[in-house]
């Protein structure tokens, strides 16, 4: 039985491993996000969320005031993402 893990090495001038997760793996977690009301407005969301270590991927729905967040459990948790949106005063996160 192998190992179900993919283990990248990329080498750059220095050094570099990077972990990727197969999705089975992954969490993924949708956010209400209130207080959005244009492109910059997601774009700030998607910049506070992707911010939060752990997190794999982002796509924010301007439309449907909402944020699908894929995250490796292990680093990171649906609540300190929302934490991490909350910090900016301007928007009001909380999970659906």
């Amino acid at each position: 039985m192998g190992c179900v893990c993919e283990l990248t090495a990329t080498m750059h001038s220095t050094s570099e491993h990077v972990l990727h997760l197969p999705l089975e793996m992954s969490e993924k977690t949708t956010i209400i996000v209130e207080g959005m009301s244009c492109g910059h407005c997601s774009n700030a969301v998607k910049n506070l969320i992707e911010e939060v270590e752990g997190v794999e991927s982002t796509e924010v729905n301007l439309g449907a005031k909402e944020a699908n967040v894929l995250f490796d459990p292990n680093a990171t948790t649906t609540q300190a993402i929302i934490d991490n949106i909350n910090s900016s005063e301007t928007y009001k996160a909380t999970e659906k």
